[in-house]
C-alpha cells in the first residue's frame, strides 16, 4: 500500500472512531442544512453532520436549490439513497423538487426536521435543518 493510501486510510479510521466516540449515531439517508445563496458549509457544519452519518457508509456531497427562495440545501446523501433515486437527486429531479418545496414553505417544516421521501424502490429518510 502506498504511503498516500495508508495515510488516507489512517485518517478515515481516525474520523470513523472519532464519530463513534463523540456523537451518538442517529442515521439518516440524507443530511442537509439550508444555507443562503452564496454561502457554503463551515467546518463546524460538517462536524455537526457526523452525528447523523454512519461511519460504515459512503456519502456523496449534494446541493439542491430552493424553487423560489434564495437558499440551498447542502449536505450529504448516502450511496444507498442515491441508488434508490438512480443517482437523480439534482434540482430537477422529484427528490430535488421535494427538498426545494420544503425550503420554499416554512409551513412544511417539521419540528424534528425529519422528512420521508418515498420512491418505488423504498423510502429515504432526510434530516433537513435550517
Amino acid at each position: 500500500m502506498s504511503e498516500k493510501k495508508l495515510k488516507s486510510k489512517v485518517f478515515d479510521d481516525v474520523i470513523s472512531e472519532f464519530a463513534k466516540a463523540v456523537f451518538p449515531i442517529q442515521e439518516y439517508d440524507a443530511v442537509l442544512l439550508e444555507r443562503p445563496d452564496e454561502k457554503g458549509l463551515t467546518p463546524g457544519d460538517i462536524i455537526r453532520f457526523l452525528k447523523f452519518l454512519s461511519p460504515e457508509k459512503e456519502y456523496y456531497p449534494i446541493e439542491i436549490p430552493a424553487m423560489t427562495a434564495e437558499s440551498y440545501a447542502m449536505g450529504f446523501i448516502s450511496e444507498e439513497a442515491a441508488e434508490l433515486l438512480d443517482y437523480r437527486y439534482g434540482q430537477d429531479s422529484s427528490f430535488g423538487v421535494f427538498i426545494g418545496s420544503i425550503l420554499d414553505d416554512m409551513e412544511k417544516e417539521t419540528p424534528d426536521h425529519v422528512y420521508t421521501f418515498e420512491t418505488k424502490k423504498g423510502n429515504i429518510t432526510i434530516y433537513l435543518n435550517r
